[in-house]
């Protein structure tokens, strides 16, 4: 079994965040940090200390202080575990400036804290508290325990009483379900003209409202609807890694969009894209799911170099069977399909980032550029740089 000091050091090294444990007394019983010189927070603000000790519940608990400054309690027995702090998406110049003036801190002495996603130190607070507990607890939970309070619930239920009150006060009702279901089961299918069809659909009923802001409210809008669109395409044979990437894509331009048409604009064309994808899937593609899964893996590990006995292996089949059923449900081999993807992904980067074409080669698992320009003229009939010079505008 893992030692709790040894998972505490490699914590430390990790999300560089100090460690302290305090016993009931409020004394420090042990501490764990990457920076012996630098000075401690709650030593400076022995109030702060005592408030944070005194957030602590049996399950593990965030606090965040600034809307941006994140802290974890554990209890364990008489003692109560502290991560942090760190910054979460923020700069931590001036995170640390904020906590040198809120805690009394000395300003001459070092001191620095470091930015960490949400995402990473709260799997940090889960892997600290299965330590010091032998109990297993979910992000999910993590942030209900955390942030779900009794105000939290009366707010919530504040809005929907307001949003509820505000439909009926005017007499307005939402867009149709029947429509909605029309316009996903087309994508499923990959049928263009009936989703072209339910674009024109005249209903009584409009859209929910997302922001007070119109532009907000209209991306809002939007990513829902991209996100109906991407699980439609996957239930309709799709691949997961390929509608998921379509879906980042596409919301990381509509956050680009500053005009409404054009975010209207796009949300119809992600739903345009993600059914001719599975139109085209029907047409030409496998249905057999051991092949799906196959591709799927290709697209997921493009970046490294395989081979059709890696595949199996992930696959638990034998190579020979693999590649025997690629070819029949398929009609190209394993390596040429993989090959493909590659140099599919090649041409992308080609045209539309700056990457030379020894990152390309290497990014995509190729073991030299000039096997890597082998491949490419093979797949298209001319060079990266002939491809390039040509279609690149």
């Amino acid at each position: 079994m893992m030692k709790a000091e040894y998972l505490c050091n490699h914590i430390v090294h990790l999300v560089h965040a100090p460690i302290y444990v305090y016993n009931e007394r409020g004394e420090q019983a042990a501490v764990y940090i990457d920076n012996g010189e630098q000075q401690s927070l709650y030593d400076c603000d022995p109030q702060f200390l005592e408030f944070l000790l005194g957030q602590g519940k049996q399950e593990p608990l965030l606090y965040v202080e600034e809307r941006s400054i994140i802290y974890g309690i554990i209890k364990k027995g008489k003692e109560t575990c502290i991560l942090g702090p760190c910054a979460l998406e923020r700069d931590e110049v001036a995170a640390a400036g904020y906590l040198i003036r809120r805690h009394r801190m000395d300003s001459d002495m070092p001191y620095c804290v470091h930015g960490v996603s949400m995402s990473v130190f709260s799997e940090m607070m889960i892997m600290l508290y299965e330590m010091f507990t032998g109990e297993t607890m979910g992000q999910g939970e993590l942030f209900l325990n955390s942030f779900c309070d009794d105000s939290f619930r009366m707010a919530m239920e504040e809005k929907l009483h307001m949003v509820f009150q505000e439909l009926h006060g005017t007499g307005t009702i939402h867009n149709p379900y029947s429509q909605e279901l029309r316009e996903q089961g087309a994508i499923r299918t990959g049928n263009l003209e009936a989703l072209k069809e339910s674009f024109r659909e005249n209903y009584v009923g409009k859209l929910g409202v997302l922001s007070k802001d119109p532009l907000r409210n209209e991306k809002n809008l939007a990513i829902a609807v991209i996100a109906l669109a991407c699980r439609s395409a996957m239930e309709g044979g799709l691949m997961p890694e390929v509608a998921y990437s379509m879906s980042d894509a596409f919301i990381q331009r509509l956050e680009e969009l500053n005009e409404i048409g054009k975010v209207q604009a796009l949300m119809r064309e992600a739903e345009i894209d993600y059914c001719n994808s599975v139109r085209k899937l029907a047409s030409s593609g496998s249905q057999n799911a051991l092949v799906r899964r196959c591709k799927n893996i290709v697209y997921q590990q493009i970046h490294i170099r395989l081979t059709s006995k890696e595949l199996a292996e992930q696959l638990q089949v034998s190579p020979s069977y693999l590649s025997r059923l690629f070819v029949r449900e398929e009609g190209m081999k394993l390596t040429d399909y993989i090959s493909h993807v590659k140099i599919e992904t090649a041409r992308k980067k080609l045209l539309y980032t700056q990457e030379t074409y020894e990152e390309i080669a290497y990014s995509l698992g190729f073991a030299t550029q000039s096997h890597f320009g082998q491949v490419f003229k093979k797949c298209t009939g001319m060079s990266p740089g002939q491809y390039k010079k040509l279609y690149r505008k």
